[in-house]
């Protein structure tokens, strides 16, 4: 096996570069033959990680785990805590550099890590990057605030190759990319956008789609997807990609990435992140209370809409607010009021502690620096550790396409630290400053409602958990998982609801994995 001197020394040559000046999607290795350090460097666009595995004297860094696994030799094995903490919590948020693979850890991007190779230990170094303070505005700056979200996305979208395929949904998100791409004066007109749809479903996205591409002045190629069940895809999904899988839309991954490669597409441009640091929901009405501001709260109660599935009457939706203001999620009134629901009914009690060190720390995060702010800083754990991008990644790259997700982007990220939540919302929307800056970038309001279209097609796919035998053959029962009524509950239900339905594809294909690898 080779030494770790000799692992390194093949990344010698890039040792003159200066890492303060990268950026991008990248991972360096620069090595100190004197001092016997390596230095490492992440990328700095905050989707892409390195995963970190040590086999006595050798150390392996990866963009994969499975590479990682395969360069240091080490069996994969799932550690059953952390697949807990994927059904919980859809993703890391205890042990933020631990994977759900025994023996594979993980380094945050973007950063800076220091390797010491001590012989059979190795000493790592690194600070987390942190995102700047909140600004004060003026009104004036507040008004010039779509142009200067306008200014910065167009850098990261006008860097797209040529050949970028775009996937395009009834939301704001990737819709919001795509009038950024469209606007005046650009010249980038042949990107490609692929939407897919369900003939017959009450929320068909074909006509929002439509109507942006009449404002734009271009073409969508749509994809009928009511033919094709999840539950086919889920054995391939579950050796495919990396991250556990949680949801059974990985699918769609597959249908996109086929259109575009037919049609010789090189990127998949994505609106991943939108609702990590552009998005502000109604807890910043807590630091309204808190700062005594009661005409803005009020205001703000009037005319703030939720952007969830279903409309409700102004009454409704302002008593909802001033709920989240006097008890937001992270606050000691927001426990109290929850205090009886406990653990999961699903979860086995040997778990419920790790439940409840789940739900303190969100809480914290929540309210971390007020809960306007805090909420981003829970989305930045959540969306920056990249749990679901990584698996997209994955599965474009079957198809030969670069994932982009300009949104993830750190110019983005530090722009939406900046801004004050209220600031984000307009006091009216979760997404209103997106609304506007894609105004702006069109010339005209977008097509997009303020609620969101749900397609339950997506859901209903009671196959999903066939063909992993009944309850009592399940490793999830047999290591005190779930509850054994519960698991034979789902998996005798065919038709439940949406909530459930989720629940059962997570279970699904955690199952699928613990039969790959094992504990």
């Amino acid at each position: 096996m080779p030494s770790a001197e000799r692992v390194a020394q093949r990344w010698r040559a890039v040792g003159s570069r200066c890492l303060s000046e990268l950026d991008g999607d990248f991972g360096v290795w620069v090595y100190d033959r004197r001092r016997d350090l390596a230095y490492a460097a992440l990328s700095l666009s905050m989707t892409r990680p390195l995963y970190m595995a040590q086999q006595r004297e050798l150390i392996v860094l990866a963009s994969e785990m499975r590479q990682v696994a395969a360069g240091a030799g080490i069996a994969q094995r799932l550690d059953l805590e952390r697949v807990v903490e994927g059904l919980l919590a859809g993703g890391p948020v205890l042990a933020l550099d631990r994977t759900e693979y025994v023996g594979i850890d993980r380094l945050l991007a973007p950063d800076l890590y220091r390797f010491a190779l001590q012989g059979p230990s190795v000493a790592v170094e690194g600070a987390y990057w942190s995102p700047p303070a909140e600004q004060r505005f003026s009104a004036d700056q507040a008004a010039e605030l779509p142009a200067a979200l306008l200014d910065v996305l167009s850098v990261c979208v006008d860097t797209l190759p040529r050949s970028t395929a775009f996937s395009l949904s009834s939301g704001y998100d990737s819709g919001a990319l795509w009038a950024v791409a469209h606007r005046a004066g650009s010249t980038r007109a042949d990107f490609r956008a692929y939407t897919l749809f369900h003939g017959g479903s009450a929320s068909d996205e074909r006509e929002v789609v439509r109507r942006l591409m009449s404002q734009t002045g271009t073409s969508a190629k749509f994809i009928d997807a009511a033919r094709v069940k999840a539950s086919a895809y889920a054995e391939a999904h579950s050796r495919q990609v990396d991250r556990l899988p949680q949801v059974a839309t990985l699918h769609t991954m597959d249908l996109i990435g086929e259109a575009a490669r037919a049609d010789g597409m090189s990127c998949h441009a994505t609106g991943f992140g939108v609702e990590a640091w552009l998005h502000a929901s109604a807890t910043y009405a807590a630091d309204l209370l808190r700062r005594g501001n009661l005409a803005a709260l009020l205001v703000d109660a009037l005319r703030y809409r939720a952007y969830g599935a279903r409309p409700a009457g102004r009454l409704s939706s302002a008593l909802r607010f001033l709920r989240t203001a006097a008890a937001p999620p992270g606050s000691l009134l927001h426990r109290l009021r929850h205090r009886g629901r406990g653990a999961p009914y699903w979860l086995e009690p040997r778990w419920h502690d790790l439940s409840a060190a789940i739900d303190a720390r969100l809480d914290r995060l929540y309210s971390y620096e007020g809960f306007g702010r805090g909420q981003k800083w829970l989305n930045l754990r959540l969306y920056a550790i990249g749990v679901g991008v990584e698996r997209v990644e994955q599965l474009g790259e079957r198809y030969g396409l670069e994932l982009s997700t300009p949104f993830m982007h750190r110019r983005v990220t530090e722009f939406g630290f900046r801004v004050p939540a209220r600031l984000l919302t307009g006091g009216r929307h979760p997404k209103d400053l997106l609304r506007r800056c894609a105004a702006l970038a069109l010339g005209a309001p977008p097509p997009w409602s303020l609620y969101k279209l749900v397609d339950q097609a997506y859901a209903a796919d009671p196959d999903l958990p066939r063909g992993l035998g009944d309850a009592s053959s399940w490793h999830l029962l047999q290591q005190e998982v779930v509850r054994p009524e519960v698991l034979r509950q789902l998996l005798d239900a065919a038709g439940a609801d949406s909530k459930t339905e989720r629940l059962r594809k997570s279970l699904a294909f955690s199952e699928r994995s613990l039969r790959l690898y094992g504990l």
